[in-house]
């Protein structure tokens, strides 16, 4: 009763997708986000190799699915501070326990979408002896791409001469995406650029009380619904910030490196294996907003020339390691080693 807002998820309630399964006796079962599908109990009655891709820590928590700053899932939790616990033995402690006992004997395979995730699952009291690969989420590098950005401000009807910067808007129930670092970051770097013409655009359905300044404005581009139209805002900025506290990869952030657009986030999240401190944006180190925004005046400060530079680096960074071509030939490696024989995986 005392729990914190926060995504949460034990999986104990049966759920049909087990039998659909079972009927169709797969050589590979490959599991992305379960919490909907399948219950702990129902995965442990799974028959065949098991992979299971990893885009939050629910699968090796006793139930919340982003521990920002909490390491409990690697002894298997109990006393959980989102319940506001002092138990030990609580509801978190009990379900680590249970996935733990259900699973150990389950032929499975983590895959992983970042470094970062992938030291917690090996961490894990929960998945810690199984096998973890990392792939990353791939984009369609094809889509989401340079294009003009004048006729890109032109069609969404933003100032051509502005410094424009893209993020998220989030509601205020999703502490961990740092709505309130990004409104932090903001309110400090505009003390140092008030007489600048700056425009932040927002993409999604939450808002955000932005700083205001004469030259300062808000463009709010709400809720995008096709890669195309995210292409198009991408391709307005002059820098995207993903200000997230906690990121198991930092899909936001990849997709625009694929448009050549630097990011400035927090170094310590999943954005860390996207971005290149310096040479595709900008790391900042803490949790604070007057870091971040070191990360907007590094941006803002480039030359023609540099600003150039960056924006090819983070195109061909993100072509290189993030294009769906390669991310799919890397899954299909780790299901050709799940099939082997035992004798020879």
């Amino acid at each position: 009763p005392r729990r914190l807002a926060s995504a949460w998820s034990v999986g104990w309630l049966p759920r049909p997708a087990s039998g659909a399964i079972g009927c169709l006796r797969p050589d590979i079962i490959h599991l992305h986000w379960i919490s909907q599908a399948l219950s702990a109990r129902a995965l442990w009655a799974l028959s065949g190799p098991v992979i299971w891709t990893h885009h939050d820590w629910g699968a090796f928590t006793g139930g919340c699915r982003c521990p920002h700053r909490c390491r409990k899932f690697e002894s298997g939790c109990g006393a959980c501070p989102l319940l506001s616990s002092l138990d030990e033995s609580d509801l978190t402690r009990r379900t680590c326990l249970a996935k733990h006992r259900l699973w150990r004997a389950l032929r499975l395979r983590s895959v992983a979408v970042g470094n970062g995730i992938a030291a917690d699952v090996r961490a894990s009291h929960v998945l810690g002896s199984f096998p973890v690969a990392v792939i990353p989420n791939g984009i369609d590098t094809a889509v989401f791409q340079p294009c003009d950005r004048r006729h890109a401000r032109a069609l969404l009807g933003m100032d051509q001469n502005a410094f424009v910067v893209v993020a998220g808007a989030f509601s205020p129930s999703s502490p961990w995406k740092g709505g309130r670092e990004l409104i932090s970051a903001l309110t400090v770097w505009q003390q140092r650029r008030a007489a600048d013409r700056v425009c932040i655009a927002t993409v999604g359905r939450g808002r955000l009380p932005m700083p205001s300044a004469p030259g300062w404005t808000v463009h709010e581009l709400g809720f995008l619904n096709s890669p195309q139209a995210m292409c198009q805002a991408y391709n307005t900025a002059d820098v995207v910030v993903v200000p997230s506290l906690i990121e198991s990869f930092g899909l936001f952030a990849a997709e625009a490196q694929s448009c050549g657009v630097p990011v400035v986030a927090f170094a310590g999240t999943g954005v860390s294996d996207i971005v290149r401190h310096g040479e595709t944006g900008y790391l900042a180190d803490g949790w604070s907003g007057e870091n971040l925004a070191g990360g907007l005046e590094w941006a803002f400060s480039l030359t023609a020339d540099e600003r150039a530079g960056v924006r090819a680096a983070a195109r061909s960074n993100a072509s290189r390691n993030f294009d769906m071509t390669a991310i799919v030939q890397a899954h299909v490696e780790v299901y050709r080693n799940m099939i082997l024989p035992r004798n020879q995986d």
